[in-house]
């Protein structure tokens, strides 16, 4: 069993490693290798192929900075307000907004981003439910639409 861990632990510092010229078909057949492996010993803690994704998703969850960047989002926010009425603009000026315990100053087009972005991650929660429904492990634009139908949004 050591030496499993032990070969399990050079296929992923091999895979992992930034400099290492490894190929495609290389990482492929190291990926088998470490299914092969995940077969054998299925209650091995060191065969979590999933424990990186995972622990960057919780370190991007604890982060309080946006998900895009102001310099992207308003490019957006200009364009579909030029859309609707070409004279609109967005006001520099701060905002109250109430958070849970306190206030903070804003400008308009933060508050923007922040409802986008919400809105967003709660589309893409719902969406992924009906993927992990049709027992699927990634989604399709029919979850989407699937997810703002049950929603009661246009689909």
């Amino acid at each position: 069993m050591a030496a499993v861990h032990e070969r399990f632990r050079a296929i992923k510092a091999e895979i992992n490693a930034e400099e290492s010229p490894v190929t495609e078909v290389l990482v492929h057949q190291l990926r088998n290798e470490i299914d092969a492996l995940a077969e054998l010993f299925p209650d091995s803690p060191l065969l979590d192929r999933d424990d990186e994704a995972l622990a960057e998703i919780r370190y991007e969850q604890r982060l309080p900075t946006p998900v895009m960047e102001e310099e992207d989002f308003s490019p957006i926010c200009k364009e579909i307000t030029a859309s609707y009425n070409p004279d609109l603009r967005l006001s520099s000026d701060a905002i109250k907004v109430d958070t849970l315990f306190s206030f903070k100053l804003m400008s308009c087009l933060q508050v923007l981003q922040e409802a986008a972005e919400n809105y967003l991650i709660g589309l893409f929660e719902d969406s992924n439910l009906v993927a992990i429904h049709a027992k699927r492990a990634y989604l399709l634009p029919q979850d989407m639409a699937l997810a703002r139908r049950i929603r009661g949004e246009r689909a």
